[in-house]
């Protein structure tokens, strides 16, 4: 039952127990005025009245009101019991409730410390690591400065410079190209395709299906010579890198100088004729 119940209930009550002792009152005291009146009063109502009224050995009327006082106290008695009472549940449950409240805290605490506890070591084990690290960076440092200090000398073989300056074209299977070295690497790079039959350039991007050919070729369109291609146009140069990157490496670039002087007297001798 909530407060506001137990109000309404507690004015209900006190009015009933107010008018238990009231009504025996008024009886007394109207009995000689019922006797007294012109008015038409019925006979139960007379007799009550005087049945309030007789004083023999005590008035009935006072012994009702005191019959009604004794109810009312003890009822009265009974309340304030009954309220204590659930004010000592609500007590019980709120201190309950403090201690859930308290031992959840305790527990959080707890957690937090152990956290906190794991967190140090965790960051003892990082610091320890960042020192480590620090040392390493240092002792790389001062090997880089040592190195620094006494550069090695870069030694430049005869053969190296001879690839250099004379191994910078090659016909590789059906088209010949022309490449430039990297000047800090010193590794074949910008390959260009050029025509086989007339050295004109030719783009190797845009093959085509041509009449009486099953594979895609490209027609060069100086001297309408076709070249058939096995691969795609970044494929061929991937492939022509590798090949002369292959050659460098064997020694065997001599031949392919070769080769390219008697291609080059061909053409001019072609070229001458015409």
């Amino acid at each position: 039952m909530s407060e506001k119940q137990e109000k309404v209930s507690y004015r209900k009550e006190t009015y009933i127990v107010f008018l238990t002792w009231f009504v025996p009152w008024l009886f007394g005291k109207v009995e000689g005025w019922l006797g007294e009146t012109e008015w038409k009063v019925p006979k139960w109502v007379q007799q009550s009245a005087a049945w309030f009224a007789k004083d023999a050995p005590i008035s009935n009327a006072l012994l009702l009101s005191l019959m009604a006082a004794l109810v009312y106290g003890v009822w009265l008695v009974i309340r304030l019991y009954r309220g204590w009472n659930h004010a000592i549940v609500s007590w019980k449950a709120e201190i309950a409730q403090l201690r859930g409240a308290l031992e959840s805290a305790r527990n959080a605490y707890k957690m937090q410390q152990d956290i906190q506890g794991r967190s140090q070591l965790e960051l003892a084990a990082l610091r320890e690591k960042l020192a480590t690290s620090e040392k390493e960076r240092e002792a790389a440092e001062q090997k880089l400065a040592g190195r620094l200090a006494k550069p090695e000398p870069k030694v430049f073989t005869a053969i190296t410079t001879a690839y250099q300056d004379l191994f910078r074209e090659a016909t590789i299977e059906h088209v010949h190209w022309r490449w430039d070295y990297h000047p800090a690497s010193s590794t074949p790079t910008d390959f260009r395709s050029f025509c086989e039959q007339c050295d004109m350039p030719i783009d190797l991007g845009r093959p085509q299906l041509l009449p009486g050919n099953s594979r895609p070729a490209v027609k060069c369109g100086t001297c309408d010579h076709r070249i058939h291609l096995n691969r795609t146009a970044f494929q061929e140069m991937t492939h022509a890198k590798d090949t002369v990157e292959r050659a460098i490496r064997l020694n065997t670039w001599p031949s392919y100088s070769s080769k390219n002087e008697e291609r080059i007297c061909r053409i001019t001798t072609s070229a001458s004729t015409r």
